[in-house]
């Protein structure tokens, strides 16, 4: 819906991005979308990006970023509230992403069979997510008939927060993270600071 790209900052705030369901047969479906591009959104709400009614497929993302030409982008997320997504509240990936998270509010859909949601998910690059309440991704469903989760080819689940093949470190501190079947998450993160976060589930979840 907003797509910012080739640029260095970027300020958006203030704004409501509806995409009111609308994402059918639409693998880019992103309410905001950073493309080699940094910047800032702010003070935000950003709602219902996902298919209706919300299904199993994999895409539907609140809030994008993706940099991969060997310049480094600062994207900051901030004092937004997220939620109705189909697949990730954020995913800021690449290798030159650099990431600051917040003071959001990101709600996913609760327990679900339909898609392993993720709440915040940064994928190949750095930052510090802190001061964040996530809850609701919670995935019911199990992979190739399993719920065996120490194995790379049985594990799959949702999170509150993941990591995953950072490249540098990750700081993870004072957020709170209820209802997710993994709090936090990490798989194959280079380093990671992770603390005085307070996470609060079902029976069910899996803290860190």
């Amino acid at each position: 819906i907003v797509y910012i790209h080739d640029t260095a900052n970027v300020i958006i705030k203030n704004l409501t991005i509806d995409g009111a369901g609308r994402g059918n047969s639409n693998v880019a479906f992103v309410g905001v979308a950073f493309r080699n591009a940094g910047g800032t959104i702010d003070n935000s709400e950003i709602k219902d990006i996902r298919e209706t009614p919300l299904n199993g497929n994999q895409h539907g993302v609140a809030i994008y970023a993706l940099n991969d030409i060997g310049t480094n982008h600062n994207v900051i997320v901030t004092n937004n509230t997220i939620s109705g997504y189909q697949k990730n509240g954020m995913a800021l990936n690449g290798a030159n992403t650099v990431a600051t998270v917040r003071g959001n509010t990101v709600t996913g859909a609760g327990n679900t069979l339909l898609t392993a949601q993720n709440g915040i998910h940064i994928w190949g690059g750095v930052g510090t997510i802190t001061g964040n309440t996530v809850s609701g991704n919670f995935w019911t469903g199990t992979y190739g008939g399993t719920n065996d989760t120490t194995s790379d080819t049985n594990a799959d689940g949702a999170a509150g927060i993941l990591l995953y093949e950072s490249v540098g470190t990750v700081e993870v501190n004072n957020n709170t993270l209820s209802n997710n079947q993994y709090g936090i998450w990490t798989v194959a993160a280079n380093a990671v600071n992770i603390h005085n976060n307070v996470v609060n589930g079902s029976a069910n979840s899996i803290g860190v």
